[in-house]
């Protein structure tokens, strides 16, 4: 992923905390109902998995897969 999508997904989980999340998917719905460029939509999408993986990173150590 682009450092440019890292630093604005830093960004906007400064600004909007454990909200990130949702603010970025609002954004997505609103591309979408307005018809936005393929391309724009895609950014936000690798905006979404970059909040994903700042907000909620994965555990470390070893895992039990049950």
């Amino acid at each position: 992923m682009e450092r440019g999508i890292w630093l604005f997904a830093a960004f906007m989980v400064n600004k909007h905390g454990p909200d990130a999340l949702v603010q970025v998917e609002r954004r997505l719905v609103e591309m979408q109902q307005q018809r936005d460029s393929r391309a724009h939509i895609e950014v936000w999408c690798q905006i979404a998995r970059a909040v994903l993986e700042i907000v909620e990173p994965e555990p470390h150590g070893p895992q039990s897969v049950h």
